[in-house]
C-alpha cells in the first residue's frame, strides 16, 4: 500500500531514494515490525525498487547475476527463481528460466516492487511514496528535517541515505564548447537520433558499454561502434559450471595479486575455470579491503582496480560471445587510450583518439555516447543533498575519497568523526569502508542489519519482534 504523505507528520522512518538499496530497506524494516511503523520513501520515479539499473525495459539489458544469487527471502535462493518462471509463463517470454539464467533486469525491478507491496499489505502498513527530490537534511531535536523541491515539510526520527550510484559529470570533452544532440549519456542510448551506418564512439568499456551497443543493435544500428577506455579491457564471461575454490592467503596486495594471476593461469591451464576462484575472493574482499594500509589501497586504485573489475563484474556467457562475435566481424573495435579532441561538424563528429601506443585514430561519427560509470567520489557529484551534507559537516567522505563514512552498521559520521544514532545509509556509498558493496545480494544483507538498527529505533507502538 502506497499514499502520498501527510504535510507535518512526523515519520518514524524516512528512507531518501526508492531504488533498489532504499526499497529493500524498508521490506527489511516492515518484516521486522510487529506494527506497522510510519515509513516514507522520498523517490522522484513512479515506481519504487526500480532506480537506474532496473528501471530499462530493453529485454536486452539482463542482469549480470544469475537469478539464484537475486532472491529477496533468506533461506530461499529460489524465491527470485519461481517468480520469473511464472513471469516469463505470464508474458510469453520464449526462454527457459531457471537458477542460472540472466534475465531482464526490469523483471527484478518488478519483484522488488512487488514483495514490498506484498509485506505492506500482510502488515497494514502504508509506505508513502513522495515524488520529489530532498535539497538538504538538517537535524533538531525530533530527528531530522528534509528540505525538498516542494515546500511541504517533511520529518522523520530516522533517516536512511539510499542514493544509489552518482552519475559522473559530463565531462567537458575536448573541441565540445556547446550542446551537440549526438553527444548522449549511454544510457541515452535508446532515445538517440544516429544512421543506421553510421559509426558511433562510446567512451568507456565496462558494463554501461555494452547496455549502450545492445540498445543500438536492437534498434537496428549497423554501423561500426568503437569504445575507448585507458585500458581497453572489456567484461568478462560467468563460467557455464559450477564449483569452488580456495581463498587466498596473503595479506598484503601485491603477494595477493600474483598469488590470484598465477591461481588464475595454473586453473585455465588445467581446464577449471578461473571464475571459481575470482568468486571464492570476492566473499573476503570486504575483510582483505579494510585490512590493507592506505598506501596499498591507493595502490590498488591505481594499479589493479581494471584487473579486478573485468574478472569480477562479469556478464552472461551468451553475452560475451556476442561482443566477440562483433569483435571478429570487427563492428566492434575497441581502443586503449583516451578521446584527445572531439571536434563538430555538419555531417559528423570528428574524434581524435590517443591510443597508449603512441599512435592516433581518427574518427567521423554520427553519435558519440559518455559511459564513463558512476562517481565514486561523492565530492564531485553534482547532488545538491550530497554537497549540502559535506558543506554543512553533516556527513564525510569516505576513505580516500570514496563514499561516504560510516561506522560498522552503516550509521554515518559527521564531520569530527562522530556516527549519528539516526542516519545511516547504505550500499555503494560504503564503498570507501566495504569496496565489495554493489551486488544486490551484498545490499540485501547490509539492509536486513540496517533494519535491526532502525526498529530498535522505533517508538514502542511499532516494537520489533527481535
Amino acid at each position: 500500500m502506497r499514499s502520498i504523505p501527510k504535510p507535518g507528520e512526523v515519520y518514524d522512518v524516512a528512507v531518501i531514494g526508492g531504488g533498489y538499496a532504499g526499497a529493500v530497506t524498508a521490506l527489511e524494516v516492515l518484516r521486522l515490525t510487529r506494527h506497522a511503523p510510519s515509513l516514507c520513501v522520498v523517490e522522484p520515479r513512479a515506481d519504487l525498487g526500480h532506480g537506474i539499473a532496473y528501471s530499462t525495459q530493453a529485454p536486452e539489458h539482463r542482469l549480470n547475476t544469475r537469478a539464484k544469487r537475486m532472491s529477496l527471502v533468506a533461506g530461499d535462493d529460489e524465491h527470485f527463481t519461481r517468480w520469473a518462471r511464472r513471469h516469463a509463463t505470464d508474458s510469453g517470454w520464449a526462454e527457459p528460466v531457471d537458477d542460472d539464467s540472466f534475465v531482464p533486469r526490469a523483471w527484478f525491478g518488478r519483484y522488488v516492487a512487488e514483495q514490498i507491496a506484498l509485506e505492506a499489505q500482510r502488515l497494514g502498513a502504508v509506505i508513502h511514496h513522495r515524488r520529489d527530490v530532498v535539497l538538504d537534511l538538517v537535524t533538531d531535536l525530533d530527528g531530522w528535517s528534509l528540505h525538498l523541491q516542494d515546500p511541504a515539510p517533511l520529518n522523520a526520527r530516522q533517516v536512511v541515505l539510499a542514493v544509489g550510484n552518482q552519475p559522473r559529470r559530463q565531462p567537458a570533452l575536448p573541441g565540445l564548447d556547446s550542446r551537440d544532440a549526438r553527444v548522449l549519456h549511454a544510457w541515452d542510448a535508446e532515445r538517440a537520433q544516429v544512421a543506421p551506418d553510421a559509426q558511433a564512439l562510446i567512451v568507456g568499456t565496462g558494463l554501461t558499454m555494452i547496455d549502450a551497443l545492445l540498445t543500438l543493435r536492437a534498434r537496428g544500428h549497423r554501423g561500426t561502434i568503437h569504445a575507448v577506455s585507458r585500458h581497453g579491457a572489456l567484461p568478462l564471461a560467468h563460467s557455464e559450471q559450477h564449483g569452488r575454490a580456495q581463498p587466498l592467503l596473503a595479506r598484503s596486495l601485491r603477494v595477493a595479486v600474483r598469488e590470484l594471476r598465477l591461481g588464475c593461469q595454473l586453473d585455465t591451464a588445467s581446464g577449471r575455470p578461473w571464475q571459481w576462484r575470482i568468486d571464492a575472493n570476492r566473499h573476503h574482499a570486504q575483510a582483505f579491503w579494510a585490512g590493507l594500509p592506505v598506501v596499498e589501497k591507493r595502490r590498488f586504485l591505481r594499479h589493479t582496480r581494471t584487473f579486478w573489475d573485468v574478472n569480477r563484474h562479469r556478464v552472461a556467457g551468451f553475452i560475451r560471445a556476442g561482443l566477440d562475435r562483433e569483435l571478429a566481424a570487427g563492428t566492434l573495435r575497441i581502443h586503449a587510450g583516451r578521446l584527445g579532441i572531439l571536434e563538430p561538424g555538419i555531417a559528423s563528429l570528428r574524434a581524435i583518439l590517443d591510443r597508449r601506443d603512441g599512435t592516433q585514430t581518427e574518427l567521423h561519427l554520427g553519435l558519440l555516447l559518455n559511459s564513463l560509470g558512476f562517481e565514486l567520489d561523492y565530492r564531485r557529484s553534482d547532488s545538491p543533498l550530497l554537497q549540502a551534507l559535506l558543506r554543512s559537516g553533516t556527513v564525510r567522505a569516505g576513505e580516500l575519497g570514496l563514499g561516504l563514512d560510516t561506522d560498522a552498521v552503516g550509521r554515518l559520521r559527521s564531520r569530527d568523526g562522530r556516527a549519528w544514532p539516526n542516519l545511516f545509509t547504505l550500499g555503494v556509498s560504503r564503498i570507501g569502508q566495504l569496496w565489495e558493496t554493489t551486488a544486490a545480494h551484498e545490499i540485501r544483507l547490509q539492509a536486513a542489519e540496517l533494519a535491526g538498527a532502525l526498529v530498535r529505533g522505533l517508538p514502542s507502538r511499532a516494537a520489533a519482534s527481535l
